[in-house]
Order: C-alpha cells, then structure tokens, then sequence
C-alpha cells in the first residue's frame, strides 16, 4: 500500500470514529443509561479507545519517521516488519491501559 493510501486510509478511519462518537453524544447520549454508564465506566468507554488510537499515532510515526519497517528486539524474540508494528503497538496500547486503571 503507498504512503498515499494508508494516509487516506487512516484519516478515513479516526473521521468514522469522530462521527460515531459525535452522534452518540449529540444524539443517543441524552437517555439516562448511556450517561450513566459512560460516567460511570468513563476509563473503559473513553480511555480505552484513546489509548487505541494514542498508540496507533505513536507507532505509525515512529515507523513513518523511520522510513523503514520497525524492529523490535525483546526477550530473546526479534520482530521485524509488519510483526514489529503488532507487537510495539501492543506493548504500548496495554501499557496505557494500566496507566489509566492505576491512575483511575
């Protein structure tokens, strides 16, 4: 895929998940159940996410700011490529996770 596709691709992708979550604020989030389970869950339907898409950004500039695939090196395992992108973006994704569940 050229860097012209993933980047339409991509913009594609968070202008869907901004338009979804605008109109289940504007739209849907007037019903008292969804309010109260988003203030309620607020770590979970909001961090989440953001926490997705925090290590989404991360990892494709690293790998754009790069201009060659990531490697990974780590407990004996060397990921290069593709599976580099995976598993850093794991690592991080669930890093932020338990940032937000200690800090919440």
């Amino acid at each position: 895929m050229t860097r012209t596709k993933a980047a339409i691709t991509v913009l594609a992708v968070i202008a869907v998940g901004v338009l979804l979550g605008l109109w289940v604020c504007f739209v849907d989030l007037s019903k008292e159940a969804y309010v109260a389970l988003v203030v309620g869950h607020f770590p979970a339907v909001v961090g989440l996410p953001m926490a997705a898409i925090a290590s989404f950004v991360l990892v494709t500039y690293l790998q754009q700011r790069s201009g060659e695939g990531i490697k990974f090196k780590g407990l004996g395992f060397e990921f290069v490529g593709p599976s580099g992108q995976v598993v850093l973006w794991s690592l991080c994704f669930v890093i932020i996770g338990l940032m937000i569940k200690a800090l919440w």
